[in-house]
């Protein structure tokens, strides 16, 4: 942490000095603060696009780049690319249901990485590859509905 000293004097009212005193200041950096990304659902097999430009607002030095990849540091997916020029994610998702943890670090153009100097500001979110709901899924609750239906009248 950066530190400067000042000398602090003590004058009586004869201003003439009877102490002296040293402080320490810290300089704080504002540091950048993550904004919570919500866990995104994506359908099978469909193109996605996610805006990140959002998931932190700057801190002092005002300008972020971000570095994005798994929860556990290793490259994204084939199927999943990241344009650090524009902030974007984008897929087109694999045809099998599935669950990534995706980690963002943010650093600041000083050069330090957040998840070093601040570590509460680095974030992970969830990436969920789900059926479409016009899938059998569907068609199973409208045929169990209809099939309570015919009963409930018969009966």
């Amino acid at each position: 942490m950066d530190t400067n000293k000042i000398d602090f004097f003590i004058l009586d009212e004869g201003e003439e000095a009877i102490g002296l005193e040293e402080y320490q200041i810290y300089w704080r950096i504002d540091e950048p603060t993550a904004n919570k990304i919500d866990e995104e659902e994506v359908v099978l097999d469909t193109d996605f696009e996610l805006d990140l430009s959002a998931a932190f607002t700057p801190g002092q030095k005002g300008t972020l780049s971000y570095k994005v990849t798994l929860e556990d540091g290793s490259d994204l997916p084939d199927w999943m690319e990241f344009d650090s020029s524009k902030f974007i994610l984008s897929s087109t998702t694999p045809d099998e249901k599935g669950e990534e943890t995706i980690l963002i670090v943010a650093t600041e153009d000083i050069g330090t990485e957040c998840e070093d100097l601040f570590p509460s500001n680095q974030q992970t979110f969830k990436f969920v590859i789900i059926e479409d709901d016009k899938s059998g899924a569907s068609l199973m609750k409208f045929c169990s509905l209809l099939m309570f239906l015919v009963l409930f009248i018969v009966f």
